[in-house]
């Protein structure tokens, strides 16, 4: 009797491990690699000072605590600011990566579809939650921070950023957006602050009359002007691209062999402990 009880857990086990394999999508696991891009703004040849003057500690005497723009490119990845911009620029990316809400025939929304979606909507409207609404940058970007995945690469500053997908043209297309959009954003974020503080200091420039001011407002200008015209210039702002968005040709996840190993030995163990438990009680 306890031989077949433990036969049985271990049949049911291997039954339960080949069902989940059968009823999970396989996906494509796309990837990247990037890199801080080359610094726009280097010290002049000969001139220290230009190294360790800085706009924002003349103005508040302050220390300064660097925060890169490669840092804020990897935060941009999966924030809702970057997946504004990608709502309203590419719909069509939105609406494959949320497919099983978008009737394309219809050109319509419509809430998922299933038993686990329906469960999902009965437990929010038992808890007063919010009722379903068509997909907007904070559900993208929910869906980025939960299925982005981000690798160092070594003890390097490179990052590995991975994306499974069961569409693998669509996890590619989405990694390459995702890299232009976040660098668009800190590049328009840059040329916009180097403007503003031009015209500050120009402004102060016709207002200053002690030559040492005129000296140190002049070589600040000089930096934010070449600072300006880097970041017009073609080619990534904080980012570079080492390894354009790839993917294998063959699903990465989940690996059948390995899933249905683990299961097995699993099923076995479990059939193993329950013979002997119930052996031992007899």
């Amino acid at each position: 009797m306890a031989l077949v009880a433990g036969l049985l857990v271990a049949l049911l086990g291997i039954v339960a491990t080949v069902a989940w394999l059968s009823l999970t999508p396989a996906r494509y696991t796309a990837w990247m690699v990037v890199a801080p891009a080359t610094a726009l703004l280097t010290e002049a040849e000969g001139d220290r000072g230009g190294r360790d003057l800085n706009l924002a500690t003349v103005l508040t005497g302050a220390e300064e605590t660097e925060v890169t723009d490669y840092q804020r490119f990897l935060q941009l990845l999966t924030s809702v600011e970057v997946a504004a911009r990608i709502v309203d620029a590419r719909p069509d990316l939105v609406r494959r990566l949320f497919a099983g809400q978008w009737d394309a025939a219809a050109g319509s929304w419509h809430p998922p579809e299933g038993w686990s979606a329906r469960l999902s909507a009965c437990v929010r409207a038992w808890f007063g939650a919010p009722a379903w609404q068509p997909p907007e940058a904070e559900e993208l970007a929910e869906r980025l921070g939960r299925d982005l995945v981000v690798e160092r690469v070594g003890t390097t500053a490179m990052r590995r950023v991975l994306l499974a997908h069961a569409d693998r043209a669509l996890a590619l297309e989405v990694l390459a957006v995702l890299h232009t959009t976040a660098d668009e954003i800190l590049r328009g974020h840059a040329a916009r602050r180097a403007a503003g503080q031009i015209a500050y200091l120009n402004q102060q420039l016709t207002e200053a009359r002690l030559a040492e001011h005129r000296l140190a407002l002049g070589r600040l200008l000089g930096q934010q002007e070449r600072q300006a015209m880097l970041i017009a210039a073609d080619g990534p702002y904080a980012a570079d691209l080492v390894e354009r968005p790839s993917a294998l040709d063959r699903p990465t996840v989940p690996e059948p062999l390995l899933v249905l190993a683990a299961g097995i030995a699993v099923s076995l163990v479990a059939g193993i402990a329950v013979a002997g438990l119930l052996g031992g009680r007899r």
